[in-house]
């Protein structure tokens, strides 16, 4: 995938999660994404959630088998 399409594949991201993905770099991609239920907006009520790490070499992406900072997983 050429450097423009990813950056467009980010932004396709940023543009779903808003202020819960967190690009740490452009390219090759390397991103946190915040994934919780939308459906509940007290955090109270929000049971599981996980911060899914999501990075690139510039020939295959990998998603990080850590979860970070997750609620009821385990």
């Amino acid at each position: 995938m050429a450097e423009e399409e990813v950056a467009i594949e980010v932004e396709a991201v940023q543009a779903v999660y808003g202020e819960d993905c967190v690009v740490l770099d452009q390219f090759p991609p390397h991103l946190h994404v915040h994934i919780k239920p939308r459906t509940a907006d007290v955090s109270s009520q929000q049971f599981v959630e996980a911060v899914l790490g999501i990075k690139a070499s510039s020939k295959v992406m990998i998603i990080s088998k850590r979860i970070g900072q997750g609620k009821g997983l385990g």
